[in-house]
């Protein structure tokens, strides 16, 4: 009887140890899956900060893009404005120019037929005195 009590502990001995070894086993898989979750979301985090990280720079440089654009259409505006501005001014002297040239040319007409009008008057008096 006492032999079949110890073979008994020894049996539910076994069984204990066999169960602790295989709740031992199950925590530790429970582990590795955690630790294995964890670095799968640790993973997919960077590859997403990857990503926004690409996609702003990504914006970064098309900002500059359009921001270096918007400054040469602005620089050609304003030098086609300031070449509009030359040829009106040019055309504003070219027409003060001539008209100047032009009153000088009624002037010295004017002048010219005073002078024939005294010219013919003196012949006229001088003819008459003769």
């Amino acid at each position: 009887a006492e032999a079949a009590k110890e073979a008994q502990r020894a049996a539910a001995e076994a069984k204990r140890k066999e169960e602790e070894a295989a709740a031992a086993a199950a925590a530790e898989a429970e582990r590795q899956r955690r630790e294995a979750a964890e670095a799968e979301a640790k993973a997919a985090a960077d590859e997403k900060k990857r990503a926004d990280e690409r996609a702003a720079q990504k914006k970064r440089v098309e900002e500059e893009r359009a921001r270096a654009a918007q400054e040469r259409r602005e620089k050609a505006a304003a030098m086609r404005k300031a070449l509009l501005d030359k040829a009106k001014r040019d055309a504003a002297e070219q027409k003060a120019k001539e008209e100047t040239e032009k009153a000088a040319l009624l002037k010295a007409k004017e002048d010219a037929e005073r002078e024939r009008a005294a010219e013919a008057k003196k012949a006229k008096k001088a003819a008459v005195e003769a």
